[in-house]
């Protein structure tokens, strides 16, 4: 007679039991903002605290979580931060947007650069010139005025207030001591930019200039502001109003861009808080 065979379990039954409540117990300190203590955690993720703490003391010899002996609290630990980075890495959503720049300025035959928010503000981090270019001294590395420059608005109207008041306080009195420029912009007169740049979704320059420029936002996943795609052309050379067709075009370049980026939503749409 022939011997009959186990059925074969599904590839699933396999899975390590103790990986995947390590993962769940890791999504939980995560949701719960990153510090708990042992009670909040075995309550959120339903598991009894008994078990939930063997689960932690493996996780926390692993460094994926921190405990604090004093507060009796554990955090998300470095080798989470550690992995998250490089995942972010891969991403790498400055290649995405230098491409995404490139493909602009081919289109458009116009200048079209990358900026993102750094220790010294708006800076360009990729600039692409068109291939009729007069316009030389536009520079990676370079740092760009909030209230005057098209792509310093969108970074003040997007970004946290608390993100941006140094650099608005340092550039309003170097305004106020320098006879030359205009007065500083009144509260009242940057409440009702920032509004106008959100509804919009897109700003240009103060006109003050040689250039006119348009900047729209870049956004994530979470919806955060992360960078920001201007382009640049000779004041007066071409329409550049908001209705214009360099405008659509940029509009949908960072519409694209951004749901490359995992927004959920079209970026002229977001109200950032």
């Amino acid at each position: 007679m022939a011997k009959k065979t186990a059925p074969k379990k599904k590839t699933s039954e396999y899975a390590n039991r103790s990986v995947l409540v390590g993962a769940s117990l890791l999504r939980t300190i995560s949701r719960l903002g990153g510090v708990a203590n042992l009670q909040q955690i075995a309550e959120a993720s339903g598991m009894l605290p008994a078990r939930t703490h063997r689960f932690l003391l493996s996780l926390v010899k692993s460094g994926l979580v921190d405990y604090d002996t004093v507060t009796g609290r554990y955090d998300l630990g470095a080798l989470v931060l550690e992995l998250g980075l490089t995942a972010l890495g891969r991403l790498d959503a400055v290649r995405l947007g230098s491409n995404a720049v490139r493909v602009l300025t081919e289109r458009l035959d116009m200048v079209s650069m990358l900026s993102v928010w750094g220790s010294n503000g708006a800076t360009i981090v990729k600039s692409e010139m068109a291939r009729n270019n007069r316009i030389n001294l536009i520079r990676e590395g370079m740092n760009l005025p909030l209230l005057t420059s098209a792509t310093g608005r969108i970074f003040f109207a997007y970004l946290p207030r608390e993100e941006t008041q140094d650099f608005l306080d340092q550039q309003r009195t170097f305004s106020s001591r320098n006879t030359v420029k205009a007065e500083p912009m009144s509260t009242a007169d940057m409440d009702a930019l920032r509004a106008e740049v959100r509804d919009r979704g897109i700003a240009m320059n103060n006109g003050t200039t040689r250039r006119d420029a348009l900047a729209a936002p870049v956004f994530n996943y979470e919806g955060q502001l992360v960078m920001v795609m201007t382009i640049v052309s000779d004041a007066g050379s071409i329409d550049m109003s908001f209705e214009s067709p360099a405008a659509r075009d940029l509009l949908a370049t960072v519409e694209g861009l951004s749901r490359q980026l995992g927004a959920k939503i079209v970026p002229s749409r977001v109200n950032a808080a």
